[in-house]
C-alpha cells in the first residue's frame, strides 16, 4: 500500500481540481495525518516558502499531479513519500550490478550515519535536494486550465 498516494488522494478529495494555491494545500497537509506526522501540526516558514515557490512557478497555482508538488510532499511526508527524481537522471542497477556492489560493515555504516547526521539541514529540509524542475503529467491539461484563469502562460 502506498502512503503517498493516499495522501495526495486526500487532497484531490479536498481541492476537486487540477491545481490549487499554496494557501489551500499548506492548510490541508498541515491538518492531515499520517503513519509518521501528527495531524494538526506548524509548518515552518522555511517549508511554507518552499510551496510558495512552486505556485509562483506556475502563476500562482500548484498543479497536483507534478513533480514539484511530490517533492515537496516527500519533505512533508518523508517516510511515505518518495523523492521524485528528475526523469532521465536516475538509473536502477542492473541484478549483477548490485550483487557486485560493496556491502558496509557495521563501522562503516555508522560513520556515514554520523557524517550525513552532522551535515547541514534547514528546519528539517535538506535545501540542497530541493529543485525547480517541473514535471507535469498532463502539462497540455494544466496550461489549458491556466490559460483559461490567466489569460496566458508561458513556461520557460
Amino acid at each position: 500500500m502506498d502512503e503517498c498516494e493516499d495522501l495526495v488522494e486526500q487532497l484531490e478529495i479536498s481541492i476537486q481540481a487540477p491545481s490549487s494555491t499554496a494557501s489551500e494545500i499548506l492548510s490541508l497537509v498541515a491538518a492531515m495525518p499520517s503513519a509518521s506526522e501528527p495531524a494538526n501540526r506548524t509548518l515552518s516558514p522555511e517549508f511554507r516558502h518552499l510551496l510558495d515557490d512552486v505556485a509562483e512557478h506556475h502563476s500562482g497555482q500548484v498543479p497536483l499531479h507534478g513533480r514539484l508538488l511530490a517533492q515537496w510532499m516527500h519533505h512533508a511526508y518523508p517516510r511515505e513519500c518518495p523523492y521524485p527524481h528528475v526523469s532521465g537522471t536516475k538509473k536502477p542497477p542492473s541484478l549483477t550490478e548490485y550483487q557486485e556492489s560493496e556491502i558496509f560493515d557495521e563501522a562503516e555504516l555508522l560513520y556515514y550515519f554520523e557524517k550525513t547526521a552532522n551535515a547541514s539541514v534547514d528546519n528539517g529540509l535538506c535545501s540542497s535536494m530541493w529543485t525547480l524542475e517541473e514535471e507535469l503529467v498532463d502539462p497540455q491539461g494544466h496550461e489549458a486550465l491556466s490559460g483559461a484563469r490567466e489569460g496566458s502562460l508561458l513556461y520557460l
